[in-house]
């Protein structure tokens, strides 16, 4: 499995097979790996980006997708978005079982998925059963994730863009020192900047 954050968004790559639902793809088979991430639905489905609307997320909820987006490999394919940092993690039988089993959890299964065609992205927005706001947003999800594979991450208040990426690059030395064998797929990761 691979955590990424590029300066904005962070979620996770993971084989297709992860997946703890099927979903319809537009091939033949099924894309070789995925995108998992969470957002907010207007702006994940680019219905409204506005400035003000991401203001309001400050004090009103608002219901939160999952993106669930091919991908050829296990990097992000469109140059724009290659993650500043991205770290590879083994799982076991057990973690990934856990990983599937919260990412079930966070999936409302009375709403119906959304498609999307992008040609180097097709996408899939899934109904959640969290909401998103700027304090419960991507980078919340995807510590929450790393906690349920068993990575100590702490608790935080309002998670940042770059607050999560120190975040995550301390959890990383950390985790390295008790034994997991991460591997860094970025350049320039072993630096740990102080804490935002």
């Amino acid at each position: 499995m691979t955590v990424f954050s590029d300066g904005f968004h962070s979620g996770f790559i993971v084989p297709y097979s992860y997946l703890p639902v099927t979903i319809s793809t537009a091939g033949d088979s099924p894309p070789p790996f995925v995108e998992i991430g969470f957002s907010e639905w207007c702006w994940a489905m680019n219905i409204d980006r506005s400035d003000s609307h991401a203001l309001r997320l400050l004090f009103v909820s608002s219901p939160g997708v999952l993106m669930i987006s091919y991908l050829a490999d296990e990097r992000r394919n469109d140059d724009a978005l290659i993650p500043r940092i991205a770290f590879s993690i083994p799982l076991d039988a057990t973690q990934m079982e856990a990983f599937q089993h919260e990412l079930l959890a966070w999936i409302d299964p009375r709403k119906p998925a959304l498609y999307t065609t992008n040609a180097q992205r097709p996408t899939h927005f899934l109904a959640s059963t969290h909401d998103y706001t700027l304090l419960a947003n991507c980078h919340d999800f995807t510590a929450h994730m790393l906690r349920v594979i068993g990575l100590p991450v702490p608790y935080t208040v309002a998670r940042t863009p770059g607050r999560f990426a120190w975040e995550l690059k301390q959890l990383v030395l950390g985790a390295r020192d008790r034994g997991w064998p991460i591997a860094s797929m970025t350049p320039n990761v072993v630096y740990v900047p102080e804490e935002p």
